[in-house]
C-alpha cells in the first residue's frame, strides 16, 4: 500500500486482495497524525467581504 519496494510480490497481492475483502478505505487523518503533515494551509484575510475573501483564495490555489 505505502509502495515499499522491499515487500515481495506474493505479500502485495496478500494485501491487495485483503483491501478488497475488507472494502479497507484509508484514513488520512490518522496517516496525517503519523507523518505529522497534513498538506493544509490556514489563510488569514483582513478584509471579510466574501467576493475579495474568494479571490484571495483562489489565487492562493
Amino acid at each position: 500500500m505505502n509502495g515499499k519496494p522491499n515487500a515481495s510480490q506474493e505479500t502485495k497481492q496478500r494485501v491487495l486482495k485483503a483491501i478488497e475483502e475488507l472494502n479497507y478505505t484509508p484514513n488520512y487523518i490518522a496517516k496525517n497524525l503519523k507523518t505529522r503533515r497534513t498538506k493544509t494551509i490556514g489563510v488569514v484575510v483582513e478584509d471579510h467581504r466574501k467576493d475579495h475573501r474568494d479571490t484571495y483564495i483562489n489565487k492562493i490555489q
